[in-house]
């Protein structure tokens, strides 16, 4: 600011030169000076006028780079702050993944957990019933309560069953949690057996059990023997399911009964028990993973047992159906297409 007051200084001083060069010019002219004072007087002017002019055009050289560097400065300060805002925003976006991943990992350990302990209790589900039945027999033979040598080797024939299944069972992956259906499916091993006769050795495997809870089981079939092609294994785990199913919750002492007979090209399986049933909803879902009705309050489970006989069975390529109203206990019926020899 001090400097273009100078500047103008200048001007005004190269102005008045110039005036008093005019005015020594028409002096001369009128012959009241000489004609040396004139061109003095002309050549202080010219200089004067020129070094005006060349300090204009500094100034005006020195305002463009002002304004230069002013807009300079604007642009780093916008750049400053378009680079705040980016590091702000990179910071809350970093915030979030990080937010985000965690909410991932947790999500992900809570679905292990959730897996880990369906796991655990498809396994406890599986396995219990049958340790149950050896245990029984087991305890039996311990006690002396069986004192002929035959009935003692057939006890103990009993229990090698029991733990081959259950061997078979684990082997066989029937608890693993990742897609059962898909496992089952890929898992059928179909062979010719007499279906009569595993159910009626499965009942009998289940007197001590049932007679504990005044439970009578027992099968009525009109032919004394079905052969069928089939997986023994898994249609052994679906009686015992069944079995279980209704000492658990019929909710008082009664009768269970499985009712085996043949309609056309399918092989029909009732079981029936007069406990106090649930209502017709209710029964609709009993082959729902994870289901429980509203009967089952202070019993153990997992809602799981029914769900795999569903799947067993549609593996087989049968059905599953249910009905069922208070007070009149339950009915489910299984079909299962009779086959008449070994698809292998």
């Amino acid at each position: 600011m001090t400097e273009r007051v100078k500047n103008r200084g200048l001007y005004v001083a190269g102005g008045c030169a110039i005036a008093i060069e005019v005015l020594l010019c028409i002096l001369g002219g009128m012959q009241l000076l000489s004609g040396w004072v004139v061109l003095a007087g002309a050549l202080v002017c010219g200089v004067i006028a020129v070094y005006a002019y060349q300090l204009h055009m500094s100034t005006k050289h020195a305002d463009a780079l002002l304004a230069q560097l002013a807009w300079e400065q604007e642009q780093l300060q916008y750049l400053r702050e378009q680079i705040e805002q980016e590091r702000k925003a990179a910071a809350a976006q970093l915030e979030e993944e990080r937010a985000s991943a965690r909410r991932e990992r947790a999500a992900l350990e809570q679905a292990c957990e959730q897996r880990n302990e369906a796991f655990l209790s498809h396994v406890s589900h599986e396995l219990r019933l049958p340790i149950s039945v050896a245990v029984g027999y087991a305890e039996l033979l311990r006690d002396g309560m069986v004192e002929e040598q035959d009935e003692q080797r057939e006890y103990l024939a009993k229990i090698a069953e029991r733990l081959h299944l259950i061997n078979e069972m684990l082997s066989r992956s029937l608890c693993e949690v990742r897609n059962e259906e898909e496992e089952i499916t890929a898992r059928l091993k179909k062979v010719p057996f007499d279906l009569v006769d595993l159910l009626q050795k499965g009942l009998v495997d289940f007197c001590a059990l049932t007679q504990e809870k005044e439970i009578d089981c027992q099968m009525v079939t009109l032919a004394p023997s079905i052969p069928v092609v089939a997986d023994p294994v898994l249609l052994q785990h679906v009686f015992d399911n069944l079995v279980e199913n209704a000492m658990k919750y019929m909710g008082r002492p009664g009768t269970v009964t499985f009712v085996l007979a043949c309609e056309q090209d399918a092989v029909v399986l009732t079981c029936r028990d007069d406990g106090f049933g649930m209502d017709s909803k209710q029964a609709a879902r009993i082959f729902d993973n994870g289901f429980r009705g509203a009967n089952t309050h202070g019993q153990s489970g997992s809602g799981h047992g029914l769900h795999l006989v569903d799947i067993i069975v549609r593996a087989h390529g049968g059905t599953c159906t249910a009905e069922s109203a208070p007070g009149r206990g339950m009915r489910i019926v299984l079909r299962l297409p009779i086959q008449d020899k070994d698809p292998a």
